[in-house]
């Protein structure tokens, strides 16, 4: 009866340990689809890293960084995903499959805050795609300012900023062209479109 015991606890110990073992210390998500490009995602819908069919990676760093107003922090940043210990949901379709074939869309949407921060971001990925769709929204109950914005920072051909509530002498809300200027508000949604295309 002892050695059965011992196999069990044996057994448990292993099962535990490659357990431990397949999953990532910052919690991200790698999927790969049928052309075997592939795309690590943080619990944050952030994306990571690219890999395309011929193995070449990017590690893409940050286009905007939004904070409040008049304020070191907190902020929010398109590639840099948040602290540790910030807390987050997440759903991915398709569930449980790390592998992609021709006809899925990857979807991802995060929910998070960092500190009085609310974002929603909603990332999609076509299988054989090069093209990364993100959907975001990053509320607050005070003013938000766009700190940084370089639109060459992750290849990123097209993006839309509106802000909601409309800004001060503002007599509607800004349309998708709007620029980007001092005016804040307390919404900010960008949709973005990161293109891997030239990625050698």
């Amino acid at each position: 009866m002892k050695i059965r015991n011992l196999l069990v606890l044996a057994f448990t110990i292993t099962l535990s340990t490659l357990c431990a073992q397949a999953q990532e210390p910052d919690e991200s998500m790698t999927f790969t689809d049928h052309s075997k490009q592939s795309i690590t995602i943080s619990r944050f819908g952030t994306v990571l890293s690219f890999r395309n069919s011929d193995g070449n990676e990017t590690k893409p760093s940050n286009a905007y960084r939004v904070c409040l107003c008049g304020q070191n922090g907190p902020c929010i940043e398109s590639a840099t995903a948040p602290a540790k210990e910030t807390s987050s949901t997440v759903e991915v379709f398709p569930k449980n499959r790390a592998m992609l074939t021709r006809r899925d869309i990857l979807t991802v949407t995060a929910t998070f805050r960092q500190g009085e921060l609310a974002v929603q971001r909603r990332l999609t990925w076509k299988a054989g795609s090069s093209s990364v769709n993100i959907d975001e929204i990053i509320s607050a109950s005070k003013a938000l300012c766009v700190t940084t914005f370089d639109m060459k920072a992750m290849r990123v051909v097209s993006a839309v900023v509106k802000m909601c509530p409309r800004p001060p002498g503002v007599l509607i809300c800004p349309s998708e062209e709007w620029q980007l200027s001092p005016l804040a508000g307390q919404q900010i949604g960008f949709k973005v479109v990161f293109d891997f295309s030239t990625l050698r």
